[in-house]
């Protein structure tokens, strides 16, 4: 099976390290250090907290703007992967209360070196809500893209770091939060 991990800017080396996530839902737990991954790109882009709207913005700003709609796309096969290190997800639900909708599964123990593809994505539907907690969720469904050979030059992250003394965005920024504020 293959699993994926999403992110708005790049990892170094296309590699992962477990760790426990600084964003997490309420009851999420607090503990266990994981890479997170699901079995879609779109159900990456729901499970991280901001995930879904930052990628609304995105998108809407990639219509009216000169930037591009990139992501950073991280994938691995449950094969190359120690039994004893795969978290199902029958048993991240334990720990994380929305996994039951996107597919989250962990890998634990190991750092773990994925295949980078770089994508644009050309359209999604991203539907709001709220979750258990109240809190907005963005989920996105009927993600349409396409594959990048290279890192565009009017990728958000390029743009971003290029404004962000301009934007007055601190050190330790992050490019999906920015994105997710961006309204």
């Amino acid at each position: 099976m293959i699993l994926y991990h999403v992110s708005f800017n790049a990892i170094e080396n296309g590699i992962l390290y477990p760790r426990i996530p600084e964003s997490r839902a309420p009851h999420e737990d607090k503990s266990i250090p994981r890479i997170c991954f699901a079995d879609s790109i779109e159900n990456c882009l729901t499970a991280i907290p901001g995930g879904g709207r930052a990628l609304k913005n995105l998108l809407f700003r990639s219509k009216v703007m000169p930037i591009s709609a990139v992501l950073h796309v991280y994938h691995i096969n449950t094969l190359t992967v120690p039994k004893e290190n795969l978290v199902p997800n029958s048993e991240v639900v334990r720990y994380v209360p929305d996994a039951k909708h996107t597919g989250e599964v962990w890998v634990i123990n190991q750092n773990t070196v994925c295949t980078h593809q770089i994508i644009e994505v050309t359209n999604a539907h991203v539907k709001h809500g709220t979750d258990l907690y109240g809190k907005d969720v963005y989920e996105v469904r009927y993600l349409e893209w396409r594959p990048l050979g290279e890192l565009p030059l009017n990728a958000p992250e390029i743009i971003i770091e290029k404004a962000k003394a301009r934007l007055q965005i601190g050190a330790g920024f992050s490019i999906r939060s920015v994105l997710a504020e961006w309204d």
